[in-house]
């Protein structure tokens, strides 16, 4: 696992709170979707696909296997992997664990051709998969999920992070397991229907007074693709935009 690349759908990053996201049917339960539900949120997916084509695939480095964390629908990368040069041997795999939304993407990759490069798997990527495990969940901060995959020992990882969803700590947290921010892409997005929704948005305020949270009074908040690296003892220092990355995320 260790030299894979891992490409991180973080749903849980924008989706804790809300986002941009469009659902099929209503649910009470924050960040739970209803089964036979599939996650929509068309300027989150946009970003994403754009930054898994410049930060991962059009790399000369990106290795030939990939591992993606929650496919949803499967159109950012489908879309991605349509807009490079076709790669002998790439596999990307992905986990998502909603029935409906992984027989989407396979489905969707199977008609243009990309049945054998994007492999989804309709499980769980952790090994004692805990079933009650809401499928947008992302912790009490909404970047629980992001703290974990950085603890999953991958080499490398491009992961969205959100400026309401303690990016301070989540970037401190990636610095402590010996990762460096090689390069990044920022978008401004507003918030969506549920962040929108007075509990989560009262939730979202008190972050915001405990320092956890940055947004706009007008509701924008920066969305980043990240690409970290692990730095390897003893090899030369290599190039860090941690710091830079915080100051984009928190000037709103």
């Amino acid at each position: 696992m260790a030299k894979s690349a891992a490409l991180y759908e973080v749903l849980g990053e924008v989706a804790k709170t809300g986002g941009s996201s469009t659902a099929t049917s209503a649910t009470d339960l924050p960040g739970l979707l209803p089964a036979g539900q599939v996650f929509v949120c068309p300027e989150e997916s946009l970003f994403y696909s754009q930054a898994v084509e410049k930060l991962v695939l059009s790399r000369p480095d990106c290795p030939a296997s990939l591992v993606e964390f929650g496919a949803g629908d499967g159109s950012p990368i489908i879309s991605a992997l349509l807009k490079v040069p076709p790669v002998a041997g790439r596999a990307i795999h992905a986990y998502e664990i909603s029935p409906a939304s992984a027989q989407l993407a396979a489905a969707s990759a199977a008609r243009v051709g990309l049945g054998d490069t994007y492999l989804v798997h309709n499980s769980c990527f952790w090994e004692d998969n805990d079933i009650m495990m809401p499928g947008l969940w992302g912790g009490r901060d909404g970047a629980g999920l992001t703290r974990e995959l950085l603890l999953a020992g991958f080499d490398t990882a491009m992961l969205l992070i959100s400026a309401y969803s303690n990016p301070v700590l989540t970037l401190q947290h990636a610095r402590d397991q010996g990762y460096a921010v090689e390069d990044f892409l920022c978008a401004p997005l507003p918030f969506g229907t549920y962040s929108s929704e007075p509990r989560v948005r009262q939730w979202i305020t008190e972050m915001k007074e405990r320092g956890e949270a940055f947004y706009s009074r007008r509701g924008v908040y920066m969305l980043a693709a990240v690409l970290f690296k692990k730095q390897k003892p003893g090899a030369p220092d290599q190039a860090d935009l941690t710091d830079e990355l915080l100051r984009v995320l928190t000037v709103l």
